[in-house]
């Protein structure tokens, strides 16, 4: 122990004389001082013990220490950053509906040579100004258009996972290529079928560097990058960085050449062209390149196909996962799926979706147990005031938001674990705190794109339960969280897919 505390020690001096960074203010200390918290050393406070965690154990501390305090907000220091972990949802709503602290939290520095400065982590007025013009892009024209997309690419999975009945099989990587196809199809209009490897480098470089980022995110002296740069691990993040920004840029690229030749060709023929996501971003460029360059383009584009890939392949998959051990919710989804679809080969359409209350219901239980993203964090740029508690957040703190923890509230969910659909049920949500629930975030800086992924895993569940039932292997008892940015069980969900008769 005392070995430890001398090289962790050791390594804070050295970054402190390398980065030049301050120890917060006497009145920031003053202020977090009020707040509760587990035993800390002096200097490193929690630093050991975070750094000691495995990734793969980090959500059950946190909920260990969130029961401790119950509902209250309590610190942590994690060397000289302070972090405020906030578990009741009117705490919860101030921070997310502040229109002023809307800066990313530190975690989400770490994303800067990825994503850069796109709409995950922009702020201040660049922030706004990119949310104004990207608004647009998810209007309901464009997402209904985005359904023929989302039906093919279901039906392909559907023959896919046909192919496999009644074996054993791992199904996430089945629902990351769907994914992954539609988003570059609907949102920025390329279709993966005609790459060489259909987009698997990609995939699996997205889940390196999220691994990567996990890993940097609890070591304090790789946060510089010029430091991160020198190591092994920063060699294998730029490595990786090339083969994400390569494939954005071949997206954009593809996309600007197929653009010129399918408006030239619906002209022609008299037909309307199709908008996507990159459609407007490009438009926005060819207008006013001083409005969004392409480096802007490429920075968005890098975050939506990451986005809006991932974390809606998990939570497709942990779906079908917790389908596959309540068989009477499987069962209520099949007799809605019979009433909407008969036994029709169709194609859903908008007005189906709108029908599908209870797989609606379904999807929500899944993001509230199995949220894809399983913590938030805030940078605060002003004080917050909680007043309900007499405490106040002092500007520059870190302030996190677990949605895994928080959804697991028995004040606002009785009986937390079981997966129960009709916990939404309209009476049942009017009981409850708004903030008590927020897969997609809240407030100002919420999912721009929520609609598009509840659209997306909404017409992939009901082709998929169309045609067949499912049986989870894997034990829920057996299944450990990861936040590895965004959630994943430690090991790959194992199911057993067989055709309906």
């Amino acid at each position: 122990m005392i070995l430890e505390v001398l090289i962790v020690t050791l390594l804070i001096i050295v970054y402190f004389i390398i980065a030049a960074h301050a120890w917060p203010s006497r009145r920031t200390v003053r202020l977090l001082n009020k707040f509760p918290g587990p035993p800390e050393l002096p200097l490193l406070g929690h630093t050991i013990t975070l750094s000691k965690i495995k990734i793969e154990d980090l959500l059950l501390y946190f909920q260990s220490v969130c029961k401790e305090y119950n509902s209250s907000p309590y610190k942590l220091w994690f060397v000289n950053y302070p972090i405020i972990i906030l578990n009741d949802p009117e705490d919860i709503e101030v921070l997310l509906s502040s229109v002023h602290n809307i800066r990313k939290g530190i975690t989400y520095k770490i994303f800067e040579s990825w994503l850069n400065e796109g709409l995950l982590i922009s702020t201040g007025s660049k922030w706004h100004h990119r949310r104004k013009l990207l608004t647009p892009t998810f209007h309901f024209k464009i997402l209904e258009d985005c359904m023929s997309v989302f039906n093919k690419n279901a039906q392909l999975l559907t023959e896919e996972l046909l192919e496999m009945n009644d074996k054993i099989i791992t199904i996430e990587p089945f629902i990351s290529k769907c994914t992954l196809f539609i988003i570059c199809e609907a949102a920025m209009g390329v279709s993966l079928e005609n790459l060489p490897d259909k987009g698997e480098e990609y995939a699996k470089a997205t889940k390196k560097m999220n691994n990567i980022n996990m890993t940097r995110l609890f070591a304090p002296w790789l946060f510089h990058n010029w430091i991160f740069n020198l190591t092994p691990i920063g060699r294998e993040c730029n490595r990786t960085l090339k083969t994400l920004h390569s494939f954005t840029e071949m997206i954009i690229k593809e996309r600007r050449a197929k653009k010129s030749s399918e408006q030239s060709t619906d002209r022609v023929q008299g037909k309307q062209c199709l908008r996507t996501f990159l459609d407007c971003l490009l438009e926005l460029n060819e207008n006013d390149p001083g409005l969004l360059s392409i480096d802007d383009i490429r920075e968005e584009v890098d975050t939506f196909m990451f986005e809006g890939h991932d974390t809606t392949s998990a939570a497709i998959t942990a779906a079908i996962f917790m389908l596959g051990h309540n068989p009477e919710v499987q069962e209520n989804i099949f007799k809605e799926l019979d009433e909407v679809f008969g036994d029709s080969e169709r194609e859903s359409t908008i007005e189906d979706l709108n029908r599908l209350d209870y797989l609606d219901r379904v999807i929500k239980e899944t993001l509230r147990l199995y949220p894809s993203v399983p913590a938030l964090a805030r940078e605060t740029d002003s004080d917050i005031e909680l007043r309900h508690r007499g405490y106040i957040i002092p500007s520059t703190t870190n302030v996190f938001v677990v949605p895994y923890i928080l959804h697991r509230n028995s004040k606002y969910y009785s009986n937390p674990e079981k997966f129960d659909p009709d916990r939404f049920l309209p009476d049942q949500n009017q009981q409850r705190h708004p903030f008590s629930y927020i897969p997609f975030s809240g407030g100002p800086r919420n999912c721009i794109g929520q609609k598009f992924a509840k659209m997306e895993m909404k017409v992939i569940l009901s082709a998929l339960f169309r045609k067949m039932k499912v049986n989870s292997v894997t034990e829920v008892n057996e299944v450990k969280p990861v936040p590895s940015i965004i959630l994943r069980p430690e090991f790959p969900f194992k199911i057993k897919l067989t055709a309906r008769e």
